[in-house]
């Protein structure tokens, strides 16, 4: 798609799939792929983070990973409380 703008055309590269499917913004001059939150990219591609991998895990617990999240768990006995397990109840 080419719009005018200020008498110069102005390209939409992200309506011709140049980020092969990922999250694409138009910026003045070109284009940014990203990702969604929950991915990062690795090569062109999004893949998942496995957030309860990584180095500062979010749960102070057990971790599930999600595709694009997580959930924390607690052990038997315990609540969530945010990403912390409180107290036996």
């Amino acid at each position: 798609m080419m719009i005018w703008c200020k008498n110069e055309p102005y390209v939409d590269e992200c309506a011709a799939g140049i980020c092969k499917g990922n999250k694409c913004t138009n910026v003045p001059g070109g284009y940014r792929c990203g990702c969604e939150a929950g991915y990062r990219f690795h090569g062109d591609t999004c893949v998942d983070v496995d957030e309860c991998a990584e180095e500062e895990a979010p749960c102070s617990e057990g971790c599930v990973n999600m595709p694009g999240s997580y959930y924390c768990t607690c052990p038997t006995g315990f609540r969530l409380q945010g990403d912390e397990c409180v107290g036996k109840f």
